[in-house]
């Protein structure tokens, strides 16, 4: 454990580094940029349109932009562990390094699993108004993913970008560069990160019942080589988010013009 003196320089050590980091690196999304105003169309079903886009777009706003703010912390972190003094480094990662890329790793996923639930949602509810022969039972919440946007291919112009770009996010390369890590922390056992082998023995099956073995053990996973990862994964929530919102712009246009405000 870290003592209280190391663990205080290496805090005081990490508000130096996150306030120094450059400024072009801090990509936050606007909340103003995106808001659903509530008298763009009438009745009950636009109320519940209405007031789910404004609570998922928030959510997935903030999702986004926590994204970022755990990843430009993990750059500050990972500066501090250049200077940790070498008695102190193990502990230094076990204790605030690795929680902290755990998290801002995971992300990726997470923010990928939010803005497709929020996608199939809001499609749901306007491909109802549109299609007589769409039932509200019809979408099994419980089960939303990657293909269930393809339901909705038909409500907006969009929804095959939008279905490309969620694709992109956690895709085989950032995958791969990673090591899979985010799959083998929630399923089996994950390489270490920034210090310390894993996995000295290793299952290989090679099809047709052959199954070998390998042995040496995996180099940690190093923070540094999966900074500009994150940033491209934080690019692609991004771009999905911006396809998402257009999808939304389009919707809110469909509810104006099938359910509209008489005056």
């Amino acid at each position: 454990m870290l003592n209280k003196q190391v663990f205080l320089e290496m805090y005081s050590l990490f508000y130096d580094q996150f306030v120094g980091l450059p400024v072009s690196q801090c990509s936050h999304l606007a909340f103003d940029q995106y808001k659903i105003f509530s008298k763009a169309a009438q009745g009950g079903q636009w109320l519940i349109f209405c007031l789910m886009a404004q609570d998922h777009t928030r959510e997935v706003l903030n999702e986004i932009n926590s994204f970022m703010s755990d990843i430009l912390s993990l750059d500050a972190w990972s500066r501090v562990n250049d200077q940790c003094p070498e008695h102190s480094k193990f502990d230094f990662s076990i204790e605030i390094l690795a929680p902290t890329a755990l998290s801002t790793i995971n992300r990726v996923y997470v923010t990928k699993q939010r803005l497709i639930y929020v996608s199939c949602m809001l499609l749901h509810q306007t491909k109802m108004i549109i299609d007589t022969n769409w039932k509200d039972f019809q979408l099994d919440e419980s089960k939303i993913n990657i293909n269930t946007i393809h339901k909705f291919n038909s409500v907006t112009s969009n929804v095959t970008d939008l279905d490309s770009a969620l694709r992109d996010i956690d895709g085989t390369n950032f995958r791969d560069k990673s090591k899979d890590f985010r799959n083998s922390y929630q399923h089996r056992i994950p390489i270490n990160i920034e210090v310390g082998l894993s996995a000295f023995v290793s299952r290989v099956d090679n099809g047709n019942r052959k199954i070998t073995y390998g042995f040496g053990g995996q180099q940690p996973l190093a923070i540094r080589d999966m900074l500009p990862l994150l940033h491209e994964q934080h690019r692609l929530c991004v771009t999905a988010f911006q396809q998402y919102w257009k999808s939304l712009t389009e919707q809110i246009d469909i509810w104006k013009r099938e359910r509209p405000i008489i005056t």
